[in-house]
């Protein structure tokens, strides 16, 4: 695995947030990893050299600091062998740890259904096509933040989130190499079938047509081929929008517990025209239809008194 993966920060100062929490030592780690550019020592250290850190390599101290595993020590997830410089090269091919190697069969974690995330994760088309694929080439673990909690309340972190992580690859000609053989396809070109595309690519996740849902979590993880794609516009722009059990799944839901509709979280959002229901509308119409009624019944009482006093003249 590349050693890019190297947990590294150099402002300690980052870590004196609220947990307060024993910042773990990195030091050794950040003195080339957290820089743009390193000294590269000979073995008998007799040479240096000043070198560019690659990009994939080079950790943001701050942002790790801040992010879900910023309190962890490098060799807590790599290999010790990394505490020795400079680093053997077989230690690239060393097992890293992985998600389930701490979240699996976890109470702790039990509400994030890690187990059904690896089961939905295995079946997908990037397990299945690239052998050495694991959850970092998404995930990245140092900057790896859980925003779907703020999510619920502004959609757009999600979309941002996860639409960063697929585009991580498929949008990036030298990392998609490392992974296919094939020409990466420009996505604008691969989408232009579809109407209003780039409102599409703001407003949706790329999970939200090219995965298969899972009713019991917030993300997808079964990503198809593109051939199984979502394309019939039916399936967001309706009464029973599919969107209703992906994107605003959990908003959806709770509408319904409030309202009683399945559809009156979308209707905040105008791209999904065919959805309908909405709690507020259903009120005006009463109030309208009530009034109208009430119109008609004091128009008859006032035609039918009339009436009856014409004929007794």
């Amino acid at each position: 695995m590349l050693i890019g993966f190297l947990f590294v920060f150099s402002n300690q100062s980052a870590f004196n947030h609220k947990k307060k929490k024993k910042v773990p030592d990195n030091h050794e780690c950040l003195n080339c990893h957290g820089h743009p550019i390193y000294t590269l020592f000979s073995k008998d250290s007799t040479q240096k050299k000043k070198m560019l850190m690659c990009q994939e390599q080079k950790i943001d101290s701050t942002q790790y600091a801040h992010s879900t595993h910023g309190l962890f020590k490098c060799t807590d997830c790599h290999d010790e062998g990394y505490k020795i410089y400079p680093h053997d090269c077989d230690l690239k091919f060393s097992q890293m740890m992985n998600c389930m190697d701490c979240h699996g069969d976890n109470k702790k974690f039990a509400k994030y259904h890690f187990e059904i995330i690896e089961q939905e994760a295995i079946k997908s088309v990037h397990f299945k096509k690239i052998s050495t694929f694991t959850c970092w080439n998404c995930h990245n673990p140092h900057t790896y933040v859980n925003i779907f909690y703020k999510a619920k309340e502004d959609k757009s972190l999600a979309i941002e989130a996860c639409n960063n992580a697929c585009m991580s690859c498929h949008d990036n000609k030298d990392k998609f190499r490392l992974y296919s053989k094939n020409k990466m396809k420009d996505i604008s070109e691969s989408h232009e079938w579809l109407p209003e595309r780039e409102r599409h690519f703001k407003s949706l996740r790329c999970t939200d047509c090219h995965a298969v849902f899972w009713d019991s979590i917030a993300s997808f993880h079964n990503i198809t081929t593109a051939s199984m794609a979502v394309k019939n516009c039916v399936e967001c722009h309706s009464m029973n929008s599919r969107l209703s059990t992906t994107l605003y799944k959990f908003e959806a839901k709770a509408e319904r517990k409030k309202y009683g509709f399945v559809n009156s979280a979308i209707l905040n959002n105008s791209f999904v025209i065919g959805a309908n229901r909405n709690y507020y509308l259903n009120v005006i119409s009463f109030i309208i239809f009530s009034a109208l009624i009430l119109v008609l019944l004091i128009h008859y009482i006032i035609w039918h008194y009339t009436r009856k006093k014409n004929k007794n003249v």
